[in-house]
């Protein structure tokens, strides 16, 4: 038997299914199955899968009715052989070493979760953060608080290795958007020891039409729920990381009011401001938060168009 199961959802990515899988077998480590959900694409990408099938027998087809990202993922784990499971968007890339270095710490450590980082390309380049190697065995309890608060472990659910009987009791939520926000966290704090390393060996590629970086749809709500959900699920269980979680909160309502054009969406725009204007005192205060986002929300509070106008030279400086 394999010892992990890759699992790729599909959907409409012919254009860049071919590279994904191709770099999923050239890994240097070679124990695994590798399960692509084509999630009732309806381009040429189920016939791509099942060519690949024809030539490589570690590979498993699963064609299914459209269901969503969570969906596929949840499906493909529930098929998985192994006891760990890895998720890989159809979009993304993986360095031939990338399983090799999530495995071998498992192994060594005998962990629920291994988690690594991710590197981020925007137009095919390389956004250029880069951290020095590390490893570190931690607690469940202890890599939720880092989830929070610490970039030692992204929100992702990619870039991680995870026991599958730990994931089937905190699947992805069909039907909703930032759907590892609502996940990770509870997966981590459920694991018994977590191995945090810092290897980037994921290619995570952001493009015009990712959920991150796209116009605002009223799907983009949901990333505020699962951190809303965090605050709760925290205040019930961790106490103490109570001031990370509520930064979460604050992070998303001024996230998401950034992705809003007011004066096409001035409902939405309104609701969330609001929020952000009711917590204005505890959000200043948030050790957590950046100085960006409390200057952000200032000129919020002073003035909407102040507010926009801030933005957009924001915007213009990041994009040069």
């Amino acid at each position: 038997m394999a010892e992990i199961s890759i699992i790729v959802p599909i959907y409409n990515v012919e254009k860049y299914l071919s590279n994904c899988i191709e770099s999923i077998l050239n890994q240097s480590f070679s124990d695994f199955e590798l399960i692509l959900v084509d999630d009732g694409s309806p381009d040429n990408s189920g016939k791509i899968c099942d060519e690949y099938a024809l030539k490589d027998s570690r590979i498993k087809v699963i064609h299914k009715k459209n269901g969503g990202l969570s969906d596929a993922r949840n499906v493909g784990a529930k098929n998985a052989t192994t006891d760990y499971v890895v998720f890989v968007d159809a979009d993304d890339t993986i360095k031939d070493n990338f399983c090799n270095d999530l495995i071998t710490p498992c192994k060594k450590y005998k962990c629920d979760i291994v988690t690594s980082l991710v590197e981020e390309f925007v137009h095919d380049e390389s956004t250029g953060n880069k951290y020095p190697k590390s490893e570190q065995i931690v607690s469940g309890k202890d890599a939720f608080s880092m989830v929070l608060v610490s970039n030692k472990i992204e929100y992702y659910g990619v870039a991680k290795l995870i026991k599958k009987d730990l994931f089937l009791k905190h699947q992805f939520p069909v039907g909703k958007t930032y759907e590892d926000a609502f996940t990770i966290p509870k997966l981590l704090f459920d694991a018994q020891e977590v191995c945090v390393t810092t290897n980037q060996n994921y290619n995570y590629i952001r493009r015009e039409n990712t959920i991150t970086i796209g116009k605002f749809k009223k799907s983009d709500l949901d990333c505020i729920e699962a951190h809303k959900q965090n605050l709760k699920f925290t205040e019930m269980n961790s106490k103490k990381d109570i001031e990370g979680a509520q930064f979460r909160v604050y992070w998303s309502l001024l996230y998401v009011l950034s992705k809003i054009d007011y004066f096409s969406c001035k409902q939405d725009f309104k609701l969330i401001k609001k929020e952000i204007m009711d917590n204005y005192l505890q959000l200043k205060s948030n050790s957590y938060l950046s100085s960006y986002r409390k200057l952000e929300a200032k000129f919020l509070r002073i003035n909407v168009i102040l507010y926009i106008m801030f933005n957009k030279i924001v915007t213009i400086i990041k994009n040069k």
